[in-house]
């Protein structure tokens, strides 16, 4: 179904001003936004709108991201969701139950496979990147594994590909990770605008900051553009 889309769809949208809260409320009738809606609400999703129009002819660009995290976890283990008119939290539980014991004994071989691939995959990407780039920071301790191209969308190959990947310290493997920040081919890191320019200056980056240190090569530059297609939330246009 998304295949047969163009790459621009069009919508109309209204303002629900019936529900109150602190929040914005749209609706559409038009078959592109039922669409939009059924990609993302079975996801844990979010929804980059900015202005693009003027006051006599309001346009909006949409572009939507997908929190691969949330999904891994939601594959794999409980989950917390936070959605719409309910300020309550609900737990997504585990299955209290297992059908049989040959797929518990599965299920745990899995997680033991999947925990010695990322163990391998650490070792091997320190061995390329010995320190953050970002804060040059060079205790093990302190550095985290992070993938390029998420865990939850990579094939086998590329979960553990070294290449797929920086050592960061936790902040900036939070900022890369959940897609606030991104790197273009020439080592310039590019913000989010999901994140405000007040918090941008109290962490200390610029848009376009030059990252001397980040490991750059062919293999790395075809998984971020995944990244910058996938993850990245903002709007950046990286052809330019």
């Amino acid at each position: 179904m998304v295949s047969e889309l163009d790459d621009v769809i069009f919508f109309n949208i209204k303002d629900q001003y019936q529900i109150v809260g602190p929040r914005g409320y749209v609706n559409s009738n038009d078959d592109a936004y039922q669409i939009l809606r059924k990609i993302a609400l079975p996801l844990v999703s979010y929804v980059y709108v900015e202005k693009v129009g003027t006051e006599k002819t309001p346009l909006f660009y949409w572009k939507l991201f997908v929190d691969y995290d949330a999904i891994w976890e939601k594959q794999n283990g409980p989950l917390v969701f936070t959605y719409g008119k309910k300020s309550e939290i609900t737990h997504v539980k585990q299955e209290k139950t297992v059908k049989s014991s040959k797929k518990n004994e599965e299920k745990q071989k899995n997680i033991s496979r999947a925990r010695e691939g990322q163990g391998k995959y650490r070792e091997q990407l320190l061995e390329q990147c010995r320190f953050c780039p970002m804060t040059m920071i060079s205790d093990e301790r302190l550095l985290i594994a992070s993938h390029i191209k998420p865990w939850a969308s990579s094939n086998d190959y590329e979960k553990t590909d070294p290449y797929n990947g920086y050592m960061l310290s936790p902040l900036y493997d939070k900022l890369f990770d959940r897609g606030f920040i991104t790197f273009k081919e020439n080592r310039h890191v590019i913000l989010s605008e999901f994140i405000s320019p007040y918090t941008w200056k109290q962490i200390g980056l610029q848009n376009e900051t030059f990252i001397k240190a980040l490991p750059m090569d062919d293999k790395r530059i075809e998984y971020l553009k995944f990244h910058h297609q996938a993850v990245f939330k903002g709007s950046y246009d990286f052809a330019d």
